[in-house]
């Protein structure tokens, strides 16, 4: 199984050469990343807090696919079992999509706030106290949720995929990239949730009900929120869904959807070790996918993930 692996690997890379030279160009790392304990300097610390302790995972798990014919097109680590840090959310706004209208408003503490402000908040800023907010609202509470995220897993099909919590702060929220990229469509198919994570910068109207003593009243703001992934969103005009995720365990990580001449590209990478990695691998496999020139030859090499 893993002599077939490696080979359909690599049969991949031939098999897109304009995807593939680019993605040579791409920097190179190893992932045992030790930051130094006795800092010296003000610029020492700063890098400090861009890098991810990485220790126990390879190089980067990325994945380049066609999101109709499941066709592969970049392919490295793809069978990695790893954590997945904040791309969890997506399947938080999934389930609580499915459950809530956006018009709703749920309970926060001594408050309340709308659906689609904990959405965007969720998706943009990756607000982690919204996911959990979404999951304590739901029928059952929050272990239903986390139940609900996981039945969801196994209904597409994902035997690796696994949640712990809604936020993705847990290192048991663990995928793979072949896995992942299956979810990722899912999502892809919610017009909200593309909608939302696409934003380089979103502003929504949010409106909170704050009890005191014997009355309740209502406040509205409009809110303005940069999106976790927003230079890349200022740079691409044809990402059409958008997450980041970020913790110690997962590294820096990222799942897109683009559009190419009406066909969408699912695009996969966990583990980068610093944001500027992560942003410069994905402009590479971004601007490969969009300048590949002529139609995939239809052959998938991965037809043990996608079958």
């Amino acid at each position: 199984m893993k002599k077939t692996i490696i080979t359909t690997i690599v049969s991949a890379l031939f098999l897109f050469p304009s995807i593939a030279d680019a993605h040579k160009t791409r920097h190179t790392h190893k992932h045992k990343i030790v930051v130094s304990k006795k800092p010296t300097k003000s610029a020492n610390k700063k890098q400090q807090s861009k890098t991810v302790r990485l220790t126990t995972y390879p190089e980067p798990s990325l994945l380049v696919m066609d999101s109709e014919s499941r066709v592969v097109e970049v392919a490295e680590n793809v069978t990695v079992t790893r954590p997945m840090a904040s791309i969890t959310k997506l399947m938080t706004a999934m389930i609580a999509i499915d459950h809530y209208s956006l018009s709703e408003t749920v309970v926060d503490g001594k408050s309340s706030m709308s659906v689609e402000s904990l959405l965007n908040r969720l998706l943009v800023r990756s607000d982690n106290h919204a996911a959990e907010v979404l999951a304590r609202n739901y029928p059952g509470g929050r272990e239903v949720f986390i139940r609900r995220m996981n039945e969801r897993a196994n209904s597409l099909g994902l035997m690796i995929t696994k949640f712990d919590d809604p936020s993705g702060l847990s290192a048991g929220n663990v995928t793979t990239a072949a896995e992942l990229a299956t979810m990722v469509i899912a999502a892809s198919g919610y017009p909200t949730i593309r909608h939302i994570s696409s934003q380089a910068v979103a502003e929504f109207p949010v409106v909170t009900r704050v009890r005191k003593k014997s009355k309740t009243e209502t406040v509205t703001k409009t809110a303005t929120l940069n999106n976790t992934n927003h230079r890349i969103l200022f740079e691409f005009n044809n990402v059409t869904l958008s997450k980041t995720g970020t913790t110690n365990a997962a590294g820096k990580c990222l799942a897109l959807t683009v559009d190419k001449d009406g066909r969408n590209y699912v695009i996969i990478i966990l583990g980068e070790p610093t944001s500027q990695a992560r942003e410069r691998t994905a402009r590479q496999l971004i601007t490969a996918t969009i300048s590949k020139r002529g139609k995939s030859n239809g052959k998938n090499q991965y037809r043990e993930f996608y079958s």
